[in-house]
C-alpha cells in the first residue's frame, strides 16, 4: 500500500501524509525566536509538524530547499515586520504562491483545516 501511495503523490505527499508539513524561515536572528515561537505555541499546540531552518544559508537558498528537495508542503517566512504584527508570510509547495502578512492564528487554522479534512490543494488558494 505504501509503494502505490508513493508512486500516485510522486514524492509530494498531502499534507495529512506529509512528514514534512509546515518549515519556519526566519529572514534574520531577531526573527530566529519568534519563529521559534509559531512552532512551539502555534503549530506543534495545533498537532501540525513544523520547524525552524536557521541555518546560515540565505533566505532564498533555505526556501528553495525546503521547496524542492524536502517537499515541505508550506514555507513561512518570518521577519521584523510579522514578529510586529504577529503574523507570517506563506508559501505553498505546489502553486508557488506567496501570501503576506496572514496572521499566525489564520494560517495555523487553515493548515489544520486543511490537514483534518484531508484535501489535497493549498487552502490558502481560496482566500
Amino acid at each position: 500500500m505504501f509503494a502505490l501511495l508513493a508512486e500516485n503523490f510522486l514524492g509530494k505527499w498531502p499534507l495529512w501524509l506529509s512528514p514534512r508539513q509546515v518549515a519556519i524561515i526566519p529572514v534574520n536572528d531577531r526573527a530566529r525566536s519568534y519563529g521559534e515561537h509559531v512552532v512551539k505555541r502555534a503549530f506543534r499546540a495545533a498537532g501540525i509538524q513544523a520547524s525552524v531552518d536557521a541555518s546560515e544559508r540565505k533566505v532564498e537558498k533555505r526556501v528553495r530547499e525546503a521547496q524542492v528537495e524536502r517537499q515541505t508542503n508550506y514555507i513561512l517566512v518570518v521577519g521584523q515586520r510579522e514578529s510586529e504584527e504577529g503574523s507570517v508570510s506563506v508559501r505553498c509547495r505546489d502553486d508557488n504562491a506567496v501570501w503576506r502578512s496572514v496572521p499566525l492564528g489564520t494560517a495555523v487554522a487553515k493548515i489544520k483545516e486543511e490537514a483534518a479534512s484531508r484535501c489535497r490543494r493549498c487552502m490558502f488558494s481560496t482566500a
